[in-house]
């Protein structure tokens, strides 16, 4: 039986169970970093290399929102040695589009320009794959603490994989559903923009942690190993999909 459908309506309850202290948060992050690009309008561009220093803090920063939202909707502790197998599983999924366009920076002038594509789309593609369908693993590494095989967490998306792939399209949908303030072509359009960036940041933020947290919730229950050894998490409230 496939469980998409009861997947992308967990989705949904799940979002009302992040804080109100990470929408704050995520409130404050996205904010600002909004403000700063109308405040330079219209030399947006000059924005990400006036304020490169921004970046690692703002990845921090959204990484341990993530973390704390997945982690409240499962029903489990935070533990600083959780979220580094956390944002250490994150990294990993998303390593092969790094490692592809790397190559392609570092080898320019050895390669065509159509084998420069190739390996570019093979990156993209296999980092999407990861994100799509291993979800569920960074937040089951963090709960175990230990090493988790990605192909035990694959197998755990029996019954519910189309239900992360319409997940992963919705979420980029949403970051393409409203234009760069670049493109703005007076100031009044650009604050208009910039509203809803913002908008767009705290739904995508909302749809990707649920969709994670859900990913789990439905992979441990075809997979009861993927729980943490102090099974914390079936304390929370969270029923399992019935099969």
């Amino acid at each position: 039986m496939n469980d998409y459908n009861k997947f992308l309506e967990a989705v949904g309850e799940n979002v009302r169970r992040i804080p109100r202290l990470v929408w704050l948060l995520a409130f404050s992050i996205s904010v600002p970093l909004v403000a700063f690009k109308v405040a330079a309008w219209p030399s947006v561009e000059l924005f990400g290399s006036s304020f490169k220093f921004l970046a690692a803090p703002t990845i921090f920063g959204w990484t341990v929102l993530s973390y704390m939202s997945v982690t409240a909707i499962i029903g489990c502790r935070r533990r600083t040695k959780g979220y580094v197998w956390y944002v250490g599983s994150v990294f990993v999924l998303l390593l092969p589009a790094a490692v592809s366009l790397g190559t392609v920076f570092m080898l320019s002038d050895q390669l065509s320009e159509n084998i420069r594509i190739w390996i570019i789309l093979v990156g993209f593609l296999i980092t999407v794959f990861n994100n799509t369908f291993l979800a569920a693993w960074p937040i089951s590494q963090a709960l175990q603490m230990r090493a988790v095989s990605p192909f035990l967490v694959f197998r755990a998306t029996r019954g519910h994989r189309w239900g992360l792939a319409i997940m992963t399209m919705i979420a980029s949908a949403a970051g393409k559903s409203v234009p760069g303030l670049e493109t703005a072509d007076e100031f009044g359009r650009a604050v208009l923009l910039g509203v809803g960036n913002v908008l767009v940041d705290l739904f995508g933020f909302a749809i990707v942690t649920s969709s994670t947290a859900t990913a789990w919730i439905f992979a441990a229950a075809n997979n009861p190993a993927l729980k943490s050894e102090s099974g914390e998490e079936s304390r929370a409230g969270l029923e399992p999909p019935a099969g």
